[in-house]
């Protein structure tokens, strides 16, 4: 794993790659993040989910260090898709992460799927979601299943700010129960395309949610029914396995 990635961040030819379960560890997670950081790479879409890269937060401290040796402005302007799923990301490699999202590093990544880390932590989820630039290209964030709970969920509605280029949040299987309807409500609010406090302040074309998924929590079916509401006919909510 090592050695292709060391290759693959001057690869001129491949566009994706995927390398799901291959049991890459911390030996491959510098070249990880190290290719990330390149901008000779051609990759634009990146698979790595399902492999325990993400401990001991080496990948995202090489990706830091390889865009801060290049100065302010350096940028991978070919990487779109990133799926860090399943990796072992601690709260530490969040928020590093968050700050490469926030210095514009990535300035062509329009998905990222974390899904499956739970030590992210709430805080770290936070804190990531609070560093999302709003003229970024992101739009589609999955966080399923990294244990935000309710009290990270009311984090996140803080985090999410008028502006914010998200349009599809995923935050299935997080143990949310009843006592996050009111964040949840909140995000929707915030991010709603119809929402006229947000089209004054960030205008009527700008991106707005899409779609929420919520499946697999631990809500009622009231209050799945209000947070459907609420969304009305111009966000999807989905909402299977709760009640």
């Amino acid at each position: 794993g090592q050695h292709l990635f060391d290759a693959l961040a001057t690869n001129s030819l491949l566009r994706s790659v995927n390398v799901e379960w291959n049991n890459l560890g911390r030996l491959a997670s510098g070249s990880i993040g190290k290719c990330i950081a390149s901008h000779r790479s051609a990759i634009e879409v990146l698979i790595v989910r399902d492999n325990n890269v993400g401990e001991g937060d080496e990948l995202y401290k090489e990706m830091a260090k390889g865009f801060s040796l290049r100065g302010d402005g350096a940028q991978n302007r070919s990487l779109r898709t990133l799926c860090l799923g399943n990796t072992g990301t601690t709260r530490k490699g969040a928020q590093i992460l968050a700050d490469v999202l926030y210095r514009n590093h990535l300035p062509a990544l329009e998905s990222l799927s974390l899904f499956g880390n739970p030590g992210m932590s709430s805080q770290g989820v936070a804190h990531m979601v609070d560093k999302i630039p709003g003229d970024c290209a992101l739009v589609s964030l999955n966080l399923a299943m990294c244990g935000i709970g309710d009290e990270g969920v009311q984090a996140l509605a803080v985090s999410f700010h008028n502006g914010c280029p998200i349009r599809d949040i995923d935050l299935s299987e997080n143990n949310l129960t009843d006592g996050a309807a009111g964040a949840l409500k909140s995000i929707v609010e915030t991010l709603h395309p119809l929402d006229p406090a947000r089209q004054v302040r960030v205008g009527a074309q700008s991106p707005a949610l899409h779609r929420l998924s919520v499946v697999c929590n631990k809500m009622s079916l009231a209050v799945v029914r209000q947070l459907q509401a609420k969304a009305g006919s111009q966000v999807t909510v989905l909402a299977g396995g709760n009640g």
